[in-house]
């Protein structure tokens, strides 16, 4: 357990990690002058700091294929910019934020992606336990339960916003004699540690363009869906719009996508089809599969493949 925390012992990692402190406290003041539908697709700027930072800090180089990737991530979530909601935020106080909860469709919503992250979480720690272990899709579950806490923490980050700004108002239902404010600033406490340490554990096994792009374009979907059903911020728009939304987000996937498998499936691609290629060119061109050099040669492919999907 020492030995994995030896990083709290660099001054540069305290320079990050309160160099991004700052960062999401100024993104928790932007929250209470906009819609968090709005707001949670600028964080996809992060890719391209994060892009250049990883390359020149952790010598972390990204191939062409992946550089694409981070190009697609970033319109995605550039045009979820342009269609996402206009008309100005409302602020809630203490009460309204209480009422908010029991709409039905959060419920629902709510119960569904926790119950996804306990299953999740599940298969997670029987993966880890196993000598067989599937990097990849431990890096996913590292950074997606990160995700789910930051998602979390998003809402109730808003929610502390607006009961600040509905405090300034003339009128006002005074919130702080109301438990809300508390429990928004205790969540956003616990959500703020849990991602952290989930996102520290991912990146200290995986490349940092991997985790950062993951990170972002999930908790970008997770904080958008959140502020749509909990504060209703697609009420009044469009369906046209909505669905153009909803399709700039998905763009961001494929982005992933790109960058998480870079230039390995381009390459086991390729590779495995000239080695078909040449364990199937025999000298005669007109050879019968069934002969005893083909079988061979199938059997021989069919062992690569093998190899080849494991890696």
């Amino acid at each position: 357990h020492f030995k994995s925390v030896q990083y709290l012992k660099h001054c540069r990692w305290w320079v990050g990690f309160l160099t991004h402190t700052l960062g999401t406290i100024i993104f928790a003041a932007s929250l209470g002058l906009a819609k968090q539908t709005l707001i949670a697709p600028l964080s996809s700027f992060v890719l391209l700091f994060n892009s250049v930072f990883a390359n020149k800090c952790l010598h972390e180089r990204l191939s062409r294929f992946q550089i694409l990737g981070t190009f697609v991530i970033f319109l995605g979530c550039c045009l979820a910019i342009v269609f996402g909601p206009r008309h100005s935020s409302v602020i809630h106080n203490a009460v309204q934020l209480q009422h908010r909860f029991h709409n039905i469709t959060f419920i629902v919503f709510s119960v569904v992606v926790c119950t996804m992250f306990v299953v999740n979480y599940a298969l997670y720690k029987r993966q880890c336990m196993t000598c067989a272990s599937n990097t990849v899709y431990i890096m996913f579950c590292e950074v997606s339960f990160s995700a789910f806490f930051g998602c979390w923490d998003a809402l109730f980050t808003k929610m502390f916003v607006e009961l600040i700004g509905s405090s300034s108002e003339t009128h006002s239902v005074n919130n702080w004699t109301h438990f809300m404010p508390y429990v928004c600033m205790l969540s956003i406490i616990v959500c703020a540690v849990s991602l952290e340490y989930w996102r520290q554990k991912a990146l200290r096994h995986h490349p940092a363009n991997y985790v950062s792009g993951i990170y972002n374009t999930l908790l970008i979907a997770g904080s958008v869906a959140f502020g749509a059903i909990f504060f209703g911020e697609f009420e009044g728009m469009k369906s046209g719009i909505i669905v153009l939304f909803v399709l700039s987000v998905c763009l961001s996937f494929v982005g992933v996508t790109m960058l998480t498998i870079g230039d390995n499936w381009c390459a086991t691609a390729m590779n495995t089809f000239l080695f078909v290629d040449q364990a199937l060119n025999v000298p005669q061109k007109n050879a019968d599969i069934d002969s005893p050099t083909g079988e061979e040669k199938l059997i021989e492919v069919n062992e690569h493949a093998s190899v080849v999907n494991e890696h």
